[in-house]
C-alpha cells in the first residue's frame, strides 16, 4: 500500500504487470506485480486498505483515518495505491 500515492513516483512502473523479485524469510521468489488506484480497480484498493488497517490498526491515525469520520476513507483510498504480488508457483 502507498499513501500519498500523488507524491510519489516508485508505483507508476507498476502500471502494467511486471517481473519482480521478492525476498521473503531470506529466500528470493520470483512474480509479477501490478498497481492499483481507485481510477482503476476501486474495490481492490478499498478491501487493500481495510486488511492493511486490520493488520495494523494504528496505523488509521498516521495514513488521515480518524475515527469519527466515515468520508475520510474514501479521500485516503482516492489516493491510495494498491500493489499486488502474485508469486511463481
Amino acid at each position: 500500500m502507498s499513501g500519498h500515492a500523488s507524491q510519489k513516483r516508485w508505483w507508476r512502473n507498476l502500471r502494467s504487470p511486471a517481473p519482480v523479485a521478492v525476498l521473503l524469510r531470506r529466500r528470493t521468489h520470483t512474480g509479477s506485480a501490478q498497481a492499483f488506484h481507485a481510477g482503476t480497480d476501486p474495490e481492490l484498493v478499498d478491501e487493500g486498505i481495510r486488511r492493511y488497517l486490520a493488520r495494523f490498526p494504528k496505523m488509521a491515525a498516521r495514513v488521515g483515518l480518524p475515527p469519527d469520520d466515515p468520508s475520510a476513507f474514501a479521500r485516503t483510498a482516492a489516493d491510495t495505491v494498491i500493489v499486488r504480488v502474485e508469486l511463481d508457483g
